[in-house]
């Protein structure tokens, strides 16, 4: 049994920070701020204007901490925030599509292109 691997080149103009690969963006550690709709996230470590339970020693390794970056969590369709609006408790956001960053393929379409001979 013969096993090909696609090997990836890193490119000098891509955004690795901003590079994820789950479908529901549960591994995006981008820099995205504001929500679909265009409100500002409340940072995670701040209580007001939304009191929440998301904090950085309840949900390691999710990408949480003293910023208002999107992130997902707990598993929802996409990298979400609390708002700072008071009328707005939380939102998706809007980070773009899963990638394999400088290849234009997302980690599963790479798996389908790898080869088992």
């Amino acid at each position: 049994m013969e096993i090909h691997f696609l090997q990836l080149s890193p490119s000098a103009d891509v955004d690795y920070d901003e590079c994820y690969t789950y479908p529901r963006g549960d591994d995006y550690r981008g820099y995205v701020s504001m929500t679909k709709s265009g409100r500002t996230c409340q940072n995670w470590l701040e209580q007001a204007p939304h009191e929440h339970g998301f904090q950085p020693e309840n949900y390691p390794f999710t990408g949480l901490g003293d910023h208002n970056f999107c992130r997902n969590p707990d598993g929802e369709p996409s990298p979400w925030c609390y708002t700072t609006d008071p009328n707005k408790r939380w939102e998706l956001c809007n980070v773009g599509e899963p990638n394999m960053c400088g290849t234009g393929s997302s980690k599963y379409e790479l798996l389908r292109k790898a080869t088992i001979r």
